[in-house]
């Protein structure tokens, strides 16, 4: 006997097959299951979170420097607290993303500013859906049936 989670991947992945499927169906179908294993995995998406932060700190860090200059150790673990914030905007990142973005304001000009505000916002995003494929792992694998 098939469980419900069982049934779900084997109808999408049948769904996948499907000649007619939307390209951008394909697409997410695919992105479901790499980061979430269809929604059962409660490690792919903490591990994907953990590697969103860390990918958006070295763009941070090297947006900071421009120029093919090297960030200083203090530079990167600024941005590394930066891209955190913006996964965890709450607790002690309260007022991180304020204070790193007027600084960077004041170093940088105003279209490097909007773009850092535009990663950010897309970081975010990305933060929003790994959470939500975290908390549907787990909601499934408690799920009492």
């Amino acid at each position: 006997m098939l469980t419900r989670q069982a049934q779900h991947r084997f109808e999408l992945q049948a769904r996948r097959k499907q000649r007619s499927l939307p390209p951008g169906e394909a697409l997410f179908s695919d992105l479901y299951a790499t980061a979430s294993d269809y929604g059962a995995s409660m490690l792919r998406p903490f591990i994907a979170l953990g590697l969103v932060i860390f990918l958006f700190g070295v763009i941070y860090a090297v947006m900071h420097n421009p120029f093919g200059v090297i960030p200083t150790l203090s530079q990167v673990e600024s941005a590394m607290t930066f891209s955190a914030s913006r996964v965890f905007p709450f607790g002690t990142y309260e007022d991180v993303s304020k204070d790193w973005i007027t600084a960077f304001e004041n170093t940088s000009g105003g279209l490097a500013t909007f773009g850092l505000r535009v990663l950010a916002t897309v970081q975010s995003v990305f933060a929003i859906l790994l959470s939500f494929l975290f908390g549907l792992a787990v909601r499934r694998r408690f799920q009492i049936s």
